[in-house]
């Protein structure tokens, strides 16, 4: 992929595993590839959600 490549997903999920995120691709996802101009966009680099440790709580509902 070059690097102007941006990857679309639908009908993906996030799964929690192990305290991280995993990302679930099924037979149902749809993966679209498009080549555009990114020369004015900007990845935020600080804000990486799949470092942080996250803990899964389940609810009961009443």
């Amino acid at each position: 992929m070059k690097s102007s490549t941006v990857v679309i997903l639908n009908n993906v999920k996030i799964n929690m595993f192990k305290g991280s995120m995993e990302l679930v691709v099924d037979k149902w996802c749809h993966i679209e590839a498009i080549d555009i101009n990114l020369s004015n966009f900007v990845v935020k680099e600080d804000n990486t959600l799949s470092l942080k440790e996250y803990e899964l709580i389940r609810v009961v509902e009443q």
